[in-house]
């Protein structure tokens, strides 16, 4: 049944990355960046996902508005567990990935915590609480600075797949018209090796062209610098 649909999918993909690459190229990418939710959960990640949002019930909860850059605005829904030790030794945030949430980035939180470290954890946009339905790396950045603006300063960051792979970008500047930040500490879990191969890895199965996948220029402009 997946291959039946992936032949469909590219015989639909492939004459309209040569007839009209641009939309094409749009509509892929607008794909690729809508985070499928689950919809059922097995047992033992409905028993993980009730223990995570467990945890996040000892957070202070608040939200934060991200502006766009070519993109709508949108909020995150930002937790931040406070450490008994003052001062504190400083705050680490914690990234999750792809269709993930705060939650999923707390089992540590307490470790942190017992050794004198705030924690702030956040849903990214398109996931939890988290307005919108999108996600890419400069839309992810635009969210993190606004976070950084509601609580900063950082110590560290710890990233875990997606959040591992945007970490760096936004440290770095990667980003067009985002200034880059400086932190302490850096831990990043499976991060990607290329976020351009993965975004090739996508379009080659389907049938989408080279041309095609070049077409979405403005937004993948950040993505791209992103590797």
């Amino acid at each position: 049944m997946l291959l039946l649909g992936l032949q469909v999918i590219r015989q639909l993909v492939r004459p309209g990355s040569i007839i009209a690459p641009r939309l094409t190229g749009n509509l892929m990418f607008e794909h690729i960046c809508t985070p499928q939710r689950a919809p059922r959960l097995n047992e033992s990640q409905r028993k993980a996902t009730d223990q995570a949002n467990t945890r996040l019930q000892n957070a202070q909860a608040a939200d934060a508005v991200y502006l766009g850059r070519g993109f709508p605005a949108g909020t995150i829904r930002i937790y931040a567990f406070a450490s008994k030790q003052t001062p504190s030794r400083g705050k680490k945030v914690r990234l999750h990935g792809w269709t993930g949430q705060a939650g999923f980035m707390t089992a540590f939180v307490a470790t942190l915590m017992e050794a004198g470290f705030d924690v702030i954890a956040c849903d990214l946009p398109g996931h939890g609480e988290a307005s919108g339905k999108r996600l890419h790396i400069p839309l992810a950045i635009a969210a993190l600075q606004a976070l950084r603006a509601r609580t900063e300063p950082w110590y560290g960051i710890i990233g875990h797949s997606f959040g591992a792979a945007i970490a760096p970008a936004l440290i770095g500047g990667l980003v067009e018209g985002q200034p880059a930040i400086e932190i302490s500490r850096l831990v990043l879990i499976a991060a990607p090796h290329s976020m351009p191969r993965i975004f090739h890895g996508f379009g080659e199965p389907v049938g989408l062209t080279a041309r095609s996948a070049a077409k979405d220029a403005n937004t993948n402009a950040g993505v791209a610098r992103a590797q």
